[in-house]
């Protein structure tokens, strides 16, 4: 299979995974692109849009999102790891924020 085919099946499968997990309602929008870690092994960078504007994503939420991309993954033998963000309308990065320091 082809790197381009490869990288085309995770992305479909990502999005259909997150679809069935948080509802499409809930999404902007997906961007699913190769990437790779610190060590150089394959991954996938996988950033979630979120509609509802400073939507927070619990810590299971995340847990459970990470647990379902990487068993869909596995489905049609893809084992890299899936580096997710979310992101939200009105979201501030922290190095934005301009409170002094304490």
């Amino acid at each position: 299979m082809s790197q381009s085919r490869r990288d085309q099946d995770a992305e479909a499968v990502a999005k259909s995974a997150i679809a069935r997990l948080f509802g499409e309602d809930a999404i902007d929008r997906i961007a699913v692109f190769p990437t790779e870690n610190q060590a150089g092994e394959d991954g996938l960078s996988v950033t979630i849009f979120l509609r509802e504007p400073n939507a927070n994503v619990s810590g299971a939420r995340l847990a459970d999102t990470l647990v379902a991309l990487s068993e869909a993954l596995r489905e049609i033998d893809d084992f890299r790891f899936p580096y997710v963000t979310f992101l939200a309308p009105g979201y501030e990065h922290a190095e934005d924020d301009e409170r002094p320091a304490a």
